[in-house]
């Protein structure tokens, strides 16, 4: 396996990963807010742009439901050099229980950039490596065309989807979708399992959107074949995951009619952002 997912594993704003914000040097803590990121740098790639979700921990270590601000202005910088212009970002809490900013800049080249802002009278820092290279399929690639599970065929798969009550959005195959010749959006997620309360809560926002966009054919794949699949020590995952290189969940994979991806969604998203990835996506 490829950097095979697990809950222990996971990067996307767990537990371990705000802990780590509050005492590391890449976090500077101050007051009663923790700056953290939600999302996994190592997916990233040089000259490309890149979609930081930044959120914001109380003194407890427990990510803020809402934000401490309804804007923020960020900086990224690299060894004190400014990386574009401030970026004045809203904060994204619809139909999440996370507040989130999602911070996007194009990192010039591999190395590590600071995302900084003033967030309840303190400065607030995050370090972020972006390396040279990363296997995780993105933006610009083709979808890998792949038999998911189905109802009419899981395919050995005993979770075929542990939403309550099970999303509508496993009736063909990613392949089969992806020869529709329509957009695609193929979404990769775990509610049961998530960590972070994130993955059941973006998967309800996809299905939000459902009968807003009808010409998109939306797919949802979880994550682990089994119950036992899902515990930290064992870390098997579905087929599909190991084929697009994920290494964190969830991942919404946007494509185009041929199959191009056009935008790949990471770790958190609510429905202002989705809505406006959509939109984009059938233009």
């Amino acid at each position: 396996m490829h950097d095979a997912i697990t809950r222990r594993a996971f990067l996307a704003g767990s537990a371990a990963a705000v802990a780590l914000a509050a005492c590391s040097s890449g976090g500077t803590k101050k007051s009663d807010l923790t700056m953290v990121t939600f999302s996994d740098p190592s997916a990233l790639r040089p000259a490309q742009p890149a979609r930081l979700t930044m959120g914001f921990a109380d003194s407890q270590g427990a990510i803020l439901t809402q934000p401490p601000q309804p804007q923020l202005t960020f900086t990224v910088t690299s060894n004190g050099t400014p990386i574009g212009q401030p970026l004045s970002v809203p904060a994204h809490t619809e139909g999440i229980p996370k507040a989130y900013f999602p911070v996007v800049f194009t990192p010039p080249q591999p190395g590590i950039y600071t995302i900084a802002t003033n967030a309840g009278g303190s400065t607030q820092t995050r370090d972020i490596q972006i390396t040279a290279t990363t296997d995780v399929v993105g933006v610009g690639q083709m979808m890998i065309p792949f038999d998911t599970p189905t109802v009419s065929d899981p395919r050995g798969v005993e979770l075929l989807c542990t939403r309550t009550p099970p999303c509508p959005l496993h009736d063909v195959t990613l392949r089969e979708a992806l020869a529709g010749g329509t957009p695609v959006a193929f979404l990769v997620a775990t509610p049961q399992f998530c960590q972070t309360a994130i993955c059941g809560p973006v998967l309800d926002v996809l299905l939000a959107e459902k009968d807003r966009f009808p010409n998109i054919k939306m797919l949802h794949s979880e994550v682990y074949p089994t119950v036992a699949a899902a515990q930290p020590s064992v870390g098997q995952v579905v087929p599909v995951v190991d084929a697009y290189h994920l290494t964190f969940e969830p991942a919404l994979y946007l494509a185009k009619p041929d199959g191009t991806i056009a935008n790949r969604i990471d770790t958190i998203f609510d429905g202002v952002e989705l809505r406006a990835a959509l939109t984009d996506l059938t233009r």
